[in-house]
């Protein structure tokens, strides 16, 4: 079974979490620092389309994966994969050099490069980008343990998305996920274009 934790330092987004996911027991919420969070088998590393890890919190995780053997395992997955630059909401899975905190990180773009997300037409981009989190999961477990993934807040630093934002996007993409959700009408896509992406 998947389990996760969503974890930040912002007591805000912590308790946005903990409303929007109130009817999932399998998601937890840790108000607390990725440096004091224990070990997971997936951490999710938010970041940019290029796969520059020199800022914000995808700095501290590569600085604790490995530094820069680890930020070079980044591009060389990206290279294997014959991207030049991740479209937001594709991942790329990539092993920590340093493997205390995780044994794999799934590396998923939220913005193309650092910027605000909201107010634009990239204001969805945090469901876009979990919702690759949560297929590349689907997709490649191989049985029914118990797997434990940590996830950040998504587009709450750079992106500038209010906490409520930003848990409504997650727990929007974690729904689908979860009920199976198919979008089989346009009426139905353009209520998920106004909820989540404001267009």
């Amino acid at each position: 079974m998947l389990k996760f934790t969503l974890f930040d330092i912002n007591q805000g987004l912590c308790d946005c979490w903990k409303v929007s996911f109130k009817d999932y027991p399998e998601v937890s919420v840790s108000c607390t620092d990725l440096h004091d969070l224990p070990y997971h088998d997936v951490l999710v590393a938010p970041g940019n389309s290029f796969g520059l890890m020199d800022g914000g919190l995808d700095r501290v995780i590569r600085d604790l994966c490995g530094g820069k053997v680890f930020q070079q395992r980044v591009f060389t997955a990206m290279q294997e994969n014959a991207l030049a630059c991740i479209p937001v909401g594709q991942v790329i899975s990539v092993f920590p050099v340093d493997k205390r905190k995780c044994s794999r990180v799934l590396y998923a773009p939220t913005m193309l490069k650092p910027a605000v997300l909201d107010g634009t037409l990239w204001h969805g981009n945090v469901f876009l980008a979990f919702a690759g989190v949560l297929s590349d999961l689907d997709l490649t477990r191989i049985d029914d343990s118990d797997f434990t993934v940590a996830v950040p807040g998504l587009g709450a630093g750079t992106g500038g998305l209010s906490y409520e934002d930003v848990a409504f996007q997650m727990q929007a993409a974690y729904r689908v996920y979860k009920d199976r959700i198919q979008y089989t009408n346009w009426t139905d896509v353009s209520e998920l274009l106004r909820e989540v992406f404001h267009i």
